[in-house]
């Protein structure tokens, strides 16, 4: 099946309790989404291509106002920094951006 650029990493941060590498773009969170779990290839910047397992989950926000914001974090349970460094792009099949509901002309930073 066809990749295509789902995100390119322009910053990342780990957790240490449980260990992953977390990715927190901008996308919305599409009616009636759950908790998913998919294999991507990731391409670094020195063109190296890896598969990772891939988390998306539906995080809570709390603002300083008091309200609430939802967006969706990709989780990276096996990734560290070095291994899905700045400048890294994660592709995907046609599938994961349908259920994204993600353009998949479109580059997402």
């Amino acid at each position: 099946m066809e990749e295509n650029l789902l995100i390119e990493v322009l910053e990342t941060f780990e957790l240490s309790h449980p260990t992953r590498v977390v990715i927190a773009p901008l996308f919305m969170i599409p009616d009636g989404f759950q908790p998913q779990e998919w294999m991507v290839s990731v391409e670094t910047p020195c063109k190296k291509r890896t598969r990772q397992i891939c988390q998306l989950m539906r995080i809570r926000f709390r603002l300083k106002d008091g309200t609430h914001l939802y967006r969706l974090q990709i989780n990276f349970p096996t990734a560290t920094k070095e291994t899905l460094p700045i400048g890294s792009k994660i592709f995907s099949n046609s599938e994961l951006l349908l259920n994204l509901q993600v353009d998949p002309s479109r580059v997402i930073l």
